[in-house]
This record gives C-alpha cells, sequence and structure tokens, in this order.
C-alpha cells in the first residue's frame, strides 16, 4: 500500500478513531451475525460438534455422527445399530442409543452418550467403532454419558446413574479404546466438563439439598469438590484465562473464575433465560432457552462483557476451524459463521472486509474490546474532531473553554478535542449555537475533511459515494484504503 501518498501519521489517526476510542458510542443492543444455515442428511441428530484431523464430525441423540471437511457439505458416517444392545440384558424401554459430546485429542474422536455409557472413537471421523459400555447390572433407569472433553492426555466423560438413586460417575481414557473409572460421586448429577491447559473443571447439581457442585482434577483421575455457595450449574466453558458457568434454576444466574475454585457472580445483561455456555474462536456464547427461531443469543471475548444477537435455531454446542465458526443446532440444523479475521459482526463476504483486514495487519485498526467493528456504525462529528486534530499534528486543548452548550461535558471537549479542531478551523459549529458533537457526518464531509487535511482533491469519493448518505464504520475504512492506495 502506498501510504505515503496519504501520510501516515493521519492513516493512523483516522483509523483509530474508527477503532472504537474512549467515549465512543455504547454498543448496539443487538448485533447481527451472518449465519449460514444448512440441514442435516437423513435425519441426523445434531447434538455437539467437535473438530480434528481436519475435519468437523457431529453426533446426535439419535445415534448418528455426521462429518464434513468444510461445515457446510455434511454425510451420515455412522449409525449406531440397535442390534449391539441384543442378547446383553438389555431392558425393555431403553434400548434407544443417543450419542451427546464428541470431543478429539491425541489423534482421535471420542463420542459418548447412551445407554449404559456408550462409548464410539474414530482415528479420522469416518469410521466409528464400539469402545465401552457399562459393565454392571443392566436394570431399569437412565445411565449415560453426558459429556466428553479432552486434555493432559486423557480423555474425561462424565456420566450419570438414575437407576438406584442418583450418582454421578468419571471415566478416563488415554487412548480412546481403554476406560478406567475414576471417581463415583453419590447424590450428584453433574452436567458438564471443560479443560483449561492445566486442570479439568466439571460441574453439575447435588441432589439434596438442591445446589450447585464444582470438581476440579489435575489429571483426571483423582477430584476434589470445591468450596462453593452456588445454585445448581447447568453448564461451564473455558476461554482465554476465564471459565464461565450458568444456572438455569430457579432463574439464571452467571459466574466466572479464573481457577475453578473461587467463583464470582457476574451480572446478567440480557433479559432471556439461558439453557447453556459454549466457547469457541476466543468468545463465549450464551444461548437461550427455547427452540422459536430465531432464538437469543450473547456473546463475549472476556466473560464479563456481553453483546445481545440471535442465532436461526438454539445452539447446541460449537468448533472452530480457519477462523470459521460451525454450530450444531436443534432440528437437525448445522450453522457456519465466518467472520471477517477477529471481527465477529463483519462478514468476510463484505465488501469492506477487505479494506478492514488490510489496515488490520498494516497494525493502524483495531475494533472494540467485545470483539465487533461495528461496521453499520456512523462516524460521528466528535470522532472526526479527534481524528483530525491528530492527524494535523494540532495538540489538544483539554480544559480550554467550550463554545458550544451541547458539547461542554462530552468526551471530545473534556479531551480538548473539539477546542483544538475548532481553533485550528477544521471544523464549525451550527448557526444556533450548538456543534453537536454525536451527529453523523455525510460521506461528502468525510471525504472533504480528510482529503482536504492529506493534500488530496476534495472530490476524491465523494460523488461516487452517495454524498448526503450518513458514512458507516465499513464505508470509511473502505474510503482511507482507497486514499491511501491513491485510488479515485
Amino acid at each position: 500500500m502506498r501510504y505515503a501518498r496519504m501520510g501516515l501519521g493521519l492513516l493512523v489517526a483516522v483509523l483509530l478513531a474508527l477503532a472504537g476510542s474512549a467515549g465512543a458510542a455504547p454498543p448496539p443492543l443487538v448485533v447481527a451475525l451472518a449465519w449460514e444455515r444448512y440441514q442435516a442428511p437423513n435425519g441426523a441428530g445434531t447434538d455437539h460438534v467437535t473438530y480434528g484431523n481436519g475435519r468437523f464430525a457431529v453426533v446426535g441423540e439419535n445415534g448418528s455422527v455426521l462429518a464434513s471437511d468444510d461445515g457446510r457439505g455434511w454425510r451420515l458416517v455412522h449409525q449406531e445399530p440397535i442390534t449391539r444392545l441384543e442378547g446383553v440384558g438389555a431392558v425393555p424401554g431403553w434400548l434407544a442409543s443417543g450419542l451427546h459430546a464428541v470431543a478429539y485429542g491425541g489423534g482421535r474422536f471420542v463420542a459418548v452418550g447412551n445407554p449404559w455409557f456408550l462409548v464410539l472413537t474414530s482415528p479420522d471421523g469416518e469410521t466409528w467403532d464400539y469402545s465401552y459400555q457399562w459393565q454392571g447390572e443392566r436394570t431399569q433407569g437412565r445411565r449415560e454419558l453426558v459429556a466428553v472433553t479432552y486434555g493432559a492426555g486423557r480423555f474425561v466423560a462424565i456420566g450419570n446413574d438414575s437407576g438406584a438413586g442418583f450418582a454421578s460417575q468419571i471415566i478416563t481414557s488415554v487412548d480412546g479404546r481403554n476406560w478406567t473409572h475414576s471417581e463415583i460421586i453419590e447424590g450428584v448429577t453433574l452436567h458438564a466438563v471443560t479443560h483449561d491447559g492445566t486442570q479439568f473443571v466439571a460441574v453439575g447439581r447435588a441432589v439434596n439439598p438442591q445446589r450447585g457442585v464444582v470438581w476440579t482434577s489435575g489429571d483426571g483421575v483423582t477430584w476434589t469438590p470445591a468450596l462453593v455457595d452456588l445454585p445448581p450449574l447447568r453448564s461451564v466453558a473455558y476461554s482465554q484465562g476465564r471459565f464461565v458457568a450458568v444456572s438455569s434454576w430457579p432463574e439464571t444466574d452467571l459466574f466466572t473464575s479464573s481457577d475453578g475454585a473461587s467463583w464470582e457472580r457476574q451480572p446478567v445483561p440480557f433479559d432471556f433465560s439461558v439453557d447453556r455456555v459454549m466457547a469457541a474462536g476466543g468468545f463465549f456464547f450464551l444461548q437461550g432457552v427455547g427452540s422459536s427461531e430465531p432464538t437469543p443469543v450473547a456473546f463475549s471475548k472476556d466473560g464479563l462483557h456481553w453483546v445481545r444477537s440471535e442465532v436461526p435455531v438454539a445452539l447446541q454446542s460449537l468448533a472452530v476451524a480457519d477462523g470459521e465458526l460451525v454450530g450444531a443446532g436443534s432440528g437437525g440444523a448445522l450453522l457456519v459463521l465466518r467472520p471477517c479475521g477477529r471481527f465477529i459482526d463483519l462478514p468476510a463476504t463484505d465488501g469492506a472486509c477487505a479494506a478492514v483486514r488490510e489496515l488490520e495487519a498494516a497494525g493502524v485498526i483495531a475494533g472494540y474490546p467485545d470483539g465487533t467493528f461495528r461496521p453499520e456504525a456512523k462516524v460521528s462529528r466528535a470522532e472526526v474532531a479527534k481524528l483530525l486534530t491528530l492527524a494535523l499534528g494540532a495538540d489538544p486543548r483539554p480544559g480550554a473553554p467550550v463554545p458550544f452548550a451541547d458539547a461542554q461535558v462530552h468526551w471530545a471537549a473534556e479531551q480538548g478535542y473539539i477546542q483544538a479542531a475548532v481553533s485550528a478551523r477544521i471544523l464549525s459549529g451550527y448557526p444556533d449555537g450548538t456543534f453537536r458533537p454525536d451527529a453523523p457526518v455525510t460521506r461528502a464531509e468525510v471525504d472533504k475533511l480528510v482529503a482536504g487535511a492529506s493534500g488530496l482533491a476534495e472530490e476524491v469519493g465523494g460523488p461516487r459515494l452517495e454524498p448526503d448518505q450518513q458514512v458507516t464504520r465499513a464505508e470509511a475504512a473502505i474510503l482511507l484504503r482507497n486514499l491511501a492506495d491513491g485510488e479515485r
């Protein structure tokens, strides 16, 4: 890119302002995400997804396994046969197979489910073999594995036994084929397990009295209960140094932890009940309860600050590969989200993506801390005051008198950018004595101001971009890239 034509100082200043400076407008209540929707073939279930060895694998409640190389074209590669249960003392009414979770690690896929702690394994996601099943007495009651993860060179799966009083069991394997019972926890139902690179954390509920439980383990074999005072926990996920756990009984509660042992309750910044929490691609996702289409969801980079959105159908789980998020959804739906780099709300197919990625690679653009770029957000007069003050090398003038009643307590005035811009005659107020700092600027105004400050002709980009329309952040990025390239 020919940055010299525009001037690196101007470009940096412009893009820093576009990247979400302190005092910029708060995030929108709802951010649209460009999910693509596909449907599972052959009526297969879509309960859980993972990625490994260049392939996505999805398992379902009906004992099916799907495989895909790109998250879009899916094929049924396994259907758990009912004949496997014949002749082994099966109890009528408890024959149906179901796969609830799948994980990849150590060069192998492992899927778990029911009945009686069913485990399947595969080296490639295509060919699946029977691995393990409950070895105890087969009495009427639900015994099933509900979750599996991989860490520290070991698979860890958690299961529940409601046949003779509630109890949870944890089984482990280093190869996905040979399994050992590592823990039996009486009076507890575990729902989810995750690994943070150092330890395993499992969450659930104690049956009597009803309360939340957290169990931790460094090796997956020896487990220790954490001393917590929490409501029954439904789900847990880990990303970038933080665990997030949720409870949906009797109402949604949100908790975070840096070590898996000490937990803090967080404000719930959304108006829907949460079914589960997931982590993929550096984001947490909170999926709302229900089967409506679309369903509410919230996402966060840090587990503390959340942005509201929607998905076409309820997400059951998420996996990531090559920057794309693939979700297993309810009703056999499979979802794909292809963001522009690390900006989750800017699709890779958007016309501004190439400009945004080029400028980001040059180290002169960044998104908001929540991982959004907000391409449709408008650029305000206050932001223009800041970027052009910096571009021209003028010093901000905090503390200088502000001649506009509507801007005296605005962030751009407190930081001195409005005073500096007015003093340098970059911007002026309106005849009624106002500055209107949060008013959006038009494409022609941005074009004229940037072009004038950089010494280019004023008409660059203006007539071509419908000058009376309010400029968005995505459009500004395209304009800036074009100016930097010297395009007309």
